[in-house]
């Protein structure tokens, strides 16, 4: 049941590639700002469409079917978001302080994560197992639509970036930027950012996303007590991320990634053994070591993976790049740990993934 439900989380992912493709190419053509807007209404509107989904009961099979396609819309939007907001944001800053400003688009995503985690958690302290499953479960979807809208109220207020801007005069380059020029000019950049989102983006569905089940599936902690043991160290990440940025920018973002990335080969076994057999402190310790490592990798990522692309095709290259990294990889992280553990009956499986 958890590797199923797992699966319906990973479905959205592997329509983040179609999302990015189709919105790489609306964000070269036509601009950051206009993807951004169009992504915010698809999530808030499909996420609030999965809290007012009738259930199995009512309307039988089409119930997990609608569910599906809704997560779909999800993963499509999510295709064009993630390299829209971190490209707007390269394309305002200064090289000098780019790390820094680009850091707080994960402060934003991560916060998401840990609200996300907050109203779970309350939940269980207001309702009981029965009333959760039974209808307060959809309490957090329908957040989505007023979040949305504030959202929407928020970039319909946004400037084209100067660098877009910029490049539109330039009306070769734009004709230029196709795919089949992506493609011939920018191959090993391809490879290399995809590379970088890979060890990124496992450690955070792995560190963020999969712990609170982890807890509970397989260290048989109760769901309430798993969710507050990883608030904590979700609010210690939102805090260190741009202090990491901050860092990066006074030494290097390729010091920083280098860093990080040797922690978590090092680290991470002996951390999940210290989730396993440690104390509550212990436990605490652990993931905070390894949210230190994240903090690390998303202070700079954003920084690093729009400078690899030039103007004419930075969102198409950020978007194929991410997106196929996060689908096959990142977003399927936490089905696979979940099934690896069932298959091998080690709990400690998901530090060596």
């Amino acid at each position: 049941q958890i590797t199923a439900s797992w699966a319906a989380f990973a479905i959205a992912f592997f329509a983040r590639p179609i999302g990015g493709i189709f919105f790489g190419s609306l964000g070269d053509k036509y601009g950051r700002k206009r993807v951004l807007t169009i992504t915010i209404i698809m999530m808030a509107i499909s996420t609030f469409l999965i809290g007012v989904l009738p259930g199995y009961a009512s309307i039988g099979i089409a119930a997990p079917l609608l569910l599906i396609v809704l997560r779909l819309m999800q993963g499509l939007s999510a295709g064009g978001e993630a390299s829209g907001a971190a490209i707007f944001v390269a394309e305002y800053c200064r090289d000098r302080n780019r790390t820094l400003l680009t850091s707080w688009v994960e402060v934003g995503c991560m916060a998401g994560f840990f609200f996300g985690a907050s109203v779970s958690a309350i939940l269980t302290m207001f309702f009981s197992a029965e009333q959760i499953l039974d209808w307060a479960w959809r309490i957090p979807f329908l957040i989505a639509l007023p979040l949305g809208a504030i959202g929407l109220y928020i970039r319909k207020y946004l400037e084209e970036t100067p660098t877009f801007m910029a490049m539109k005069q330039q009306h070769d380059a734009l004709a230029q930027a196709s795919w089949k020029v992506l493609f011939a000019t920018h191959k090993k950049e391809l490879f290399q950012s995809a590379g970088i989102i890979i060890v990124t983006n496992v450690t955070l569905f792995t560190v963020v996303t999969y712990i609170p089940t982890y807890f509970v599936s397989a260290l048989h902690v109760d769901v309430a007590t798993g969710l507050k043991l990883s608030l904590g160290p979700q609010l210690f990440l939102v805090v260190m991320i741009p202090i990491m940025g901050l860092l990066a920018d006074k030494l290097s973002r390729k010091t920083m990634m280098i860093a990080a990335s040797l922690a978590i080969a090092v680290l991470a076994v002996p951390c999940f053994h210290l989730l396993l057999e440690g104390s509550t402190a212990a436990k605490i310790l652990s993931l905070m070591v390894l949210n230190f490592c994240l903090a690390m990798l998303l202070g700079s990522i954003y920084s690093i993976i729009p400078s690899m692309f030039h103007t004419s095709v930075r969102f198409k290259g950020m978007a194929l790049s991410y997106n196929v990294a996060v689908a096959m990889f990142a977003g399927t992280a936490p089905m696979i740990n979940s099934w690896l553990i069932a298959r091998t009956g080690n709990p400690v499986v998901p530090a060596y993934y």
